[in-house]
C-alpha cells in the first residue's frame, strides 16, 4: 500500500466523526497539517520538485537590490525572501508553508459555500487536484486557491474580498488576473440559448480548429493582466518542451459535459436554494467550452479549465445531497463517488513523464532518499 491510498483511507475513516462541529474543529486542520507536512519533506517527487528547488536555492534574504528581481508574480519571490530573512536555508519549509496556504484557502472556501459534505470536498480535492497544485505546479496551485476564495465572496456581493484575493493570486502566478473579469457574469443565470451557442462553438471547434490564431490576436491587442501567459502558453510553450500536448476528446470532458447537463436539466429540482449554484454551474460550462474550443493545447485547458474544474469539489457533494431522495440510494452515490475518487487518484499518482518515469513514485523524504 503506497502513502496516497493510506491518506485516502485515512480520510475516509475521518467520515463517522464528522457529526459535530468540534470534531470538525479538530481534524481538519490536522489533515491540512498532515498533507503540508507530506508535501514539504518530500523529495525528488513531482516532475517540477527539482525546479523549485533550485529557485529556492537561488533566491536570497530581503535586500534593497533583491527587491528589483520581484517584479514579475513577486509575492511567491517575496515569500522566499522571506523564508531567506527568517534564516530557512531548506527548501522543505518554503514547500511546506505553500502547502499550508493552499489547503487552507481551499478550505475556507468549503466553508465560505457552506458545505454540508465537507469531509468529501476534502477528499475529492485530495483525490483530484492535490498531488498536480501542491507537488508539482505548486505557484499555479497556491493561485488556485486564491482565486477560489475569491469566486467564494461573490454571491454574498464582497466585491473588495474578491478582487483583493485574485490579485493576491495574480501575484503568485500572473494567470490568475485573467479570472478579474469573471465578477460581472460568474453569478449570473446562463439561459438557453446562450447554452447552445456555447455548444455550437465548442463542436466546430473540434472538428474545425479556429480558436488559436483568434485567441492569439486577441490578446495581444488587448494585452488585458494575465495576457502574457495565456501568449507563452500558445506560442512559447512548445517551442521550449519539444512537444504538441494536444488533449483532443479525453474521458474527463466528456465526464464534465455530463455532470453539466444533469445538473442543467435538474436545476429546478433543487429541494434548497444554493446561492453559490450559478458560480458552480457556470465554472463548470466554461470549463468545458475552453477544453473543448482548445483541446489541441493541452497546457492551456490544464492551466485554465484546470483551474475552474475545482468546481467538481462543490458539485459532486451537492448532487449526492440533492439526489440522492433516500439513504439507499445515498449509499449508492457516496460509493460511487468514493469509487471515482480512487480511480482518479490511482491515475494521478500513476503518471509519469515523457521519459517514462513516474512523477509521483515512489514517495521519498528529504530523510529517507
Amino acid at each position: 500500500m503506497n502513502l496516497y491510498i493510506l491518506i485516502f483511507l485515512l480520510i475516509i475513516a475521518t467520515i463517522p466523526f464528522f457529526q459535530s462541529k468540534k470534531s470538525k474543529s479538530i481534524i481538519i486542520p490536522v489533515i491540512i497539517f498532515i498533507l503540508s507536512v507530506i508535501v514539504g519533506v518530500r523529495y525528488n517527487v513531482g516532475t517540477d520538485y527539482t525546479t523549485y528547488v533550485d529557485i529556492y536555492n537561488s533566491s536570497s534574504p530581503i535586500t534593497l537590490s533583491s527587491i528589483e528581481t520581484y517584479q514579475k508574480e513577486p509575492l511567491f519571490w517575496l515569500l522566499m525572501a522571506i523564508l531567506k530573512t527568517l534564516g530557512s536555508e531548506s527548501p522543505v519549509f518554503f514547500f511546506t508553508t505553500i502547502s499550508l496556504i493552499t489547503s487552507y484557502n481551499i478550505y475556507r472556501t468549503i466553508l465560505n459555500f457552506k458545505m454540508e459534505l465537507s469531509i468529501l470536498s476534502i477528499l475529492l480535492y485530495f483525490c483530484l487536484f492535490w498531488l498536480n497544485h501542491q507537488t508539482n505546479t505548486v505557484r499555479h496551485g497556491i493561485m488556485v486557491s486564491y482565486v477560489w476564495l475569491a469566486f467564494s465572496y461573490i454571491t454574498v456581493g464582497n466585491r473588495k474580498a474578491f478582487f483583493k484575493y485574485i490579485i493576491i493570486g495574480g501575484l503568485f502566478h500572473s494567470l490568475g488576473f485573467i479570472f478579474l473579469p469573471f465578477i460581472f457574469f460568474l453569478n449570473r443565470t446562463l439561459n438557453k440559448k446562450l447554452l447552445f451557442i456555447l455548444l455550437t462553438i465548442s463542436i466546430v471547434s473540434v472538428v474545425r480548429p479556429f480558436a488559436i490564431p483568434l485567441l492569439s490576436w486577441l490578446v495581444e491587442l488587448f494585452l488585458f493582466p494575465g495576457a502574457g501567459k495565456i501568449i507563452y502558453y500558445v506560442n512559447d510553450y512548445y517551442w521550449e518542451e519539444d512537444v504538441r500536448m494536444a488533449l483532443r476528446i479525453s474521458s474527463g470532458m466528456l465526464l464534465n459535459l455530463s455532470i453539466a447537463i444533469l445538473l442543467y436539466k435538474n436545476r429546478r429540482g433543487l429541494s434548497v436554494k444554493i446561492l453559490y449554484f450559478n458560480i458552480l454551474f457556470n465554472c463548470l460550462i466554461i470549463s468545458s467550452v475552453v477544453a473543448f474550443v482548445f483541446s489541441t493545447v493541452g497546457i492551456l485547458v490544464e492551466r485554465v479549465s484546470g483551474s475552474l474544474n475545482v468546481c467538481l469539489i462543490f458539485l459532486i457533494p451537492i448532487i449526492i445531497k440533492e439526489y440522492a431522495y433516500n439513504k439507499k440510494i445515498k449509499i449508492l452515490y457516496y460509493i460511487v463517488a468514493l469509487v471515482y475518487c480512487f480511480l482518479i487518484l490511482r491515475a494521478n499518482y500513476n503518471k509519469v513523464n515523457r521519459d517514462g518515469i513516474y512523477q509521483f513514485l515512489p514517495y521519498k523524504t528529504v530523510f529517507y532518499k
